[in-house]
């Protein structure tokens, strides 16, 4: 039996693997830990690989996760990374405007607006049924505002152009959140959103699966 550590998307938790299944493996989904300020990708990393304890693990990461999972990969020795609708490093994220870039870095953006459900959050994501905009409504009105902030500007301040060594990128080629245009994945999820995890779980498993044994 193997274990994997998955690290989730942004402020989401275990319940977004619950479709996911590898056979003969343990999933120990790693908790989200407080931002210290100035943290950056990096220095978050280290600090979420705090939670990892064997040498040389293998890792999930899903989006925010698996931009987290490529940071970790090149910090401490890895078995094998798995990215799932996520990104390598920062070439592989659309450049923000310098009015958002503004907005975000001066705490003007209201984040609370990002926790209410809504018709564009959910084509965003790609939650189409009734069981994923429920999963999805639990998630946001879960995450704080004060997370979702730290987080951004981690991810805009990410300036990382390395590619990640033993690490597999899975992305869909309808992922609304990250652009499909700027990712160079392993493989394609075809018509996968950026919930596939959840809606094409059993596809993403077979690719982890034949790459871990």
């Amino acid at each position: 039996m193997k274990n994997i550590y998955c690290i989730s998307g942004l402020g989401a938790d275990e319940r977004i693997f619950k479709h996911l299944h590898v056979p003969q493996t343990t999933f120990i989904h790693l908790p989200w830990l407080p931002f210290d300020n100035h943290e950056t990708m990096q220095t978050y990393a280290a600090k979420m690989a705090t939670q990892i304890h064997e040498q040389e693990p293998i890792l999930i990461g899903l989006s925010f996760g698996g931009m987290l999972v490529s940071e970790i990969s090149q910090q401490i020795p890895i078995r094998k990374g798995f990215l799932i609708s996520s990104a390598k490093n920062k070439t592989e994220l659309p450049d923000l405007s310098a009015i958002i870039t503004f907005l975000l870095q001066h705490g003007l953006v209201p984040f609370n607006l990002f926790k209410i459900p809504n018709r564009v959050l959910y084509e965003k994501f790609g939650a189409t049924t009734v069981d994923e905009k429920k999963l999805l409504t639990e998630i946001l009105k879960d995450t704080q505002s004060d997370y979702l902030r730290a987080a951004f500007k981690v991810i805009l301040q990410w300036n990382s152009t390395s590619i990640p060594q033993h690490c597999i990128h899975i992305h869909g080629t309808h992922d609304r959140i990250i652009d499909p245009t700027y990712v160079h994945p392993n493989y394609w999820i075809q018509d996968g959103s950026h919930m596939m995890i959840w809606n094409r779980s059993k596809e993403i498993a077979d690719i982890i699966n034949d790459h871990i044994y």
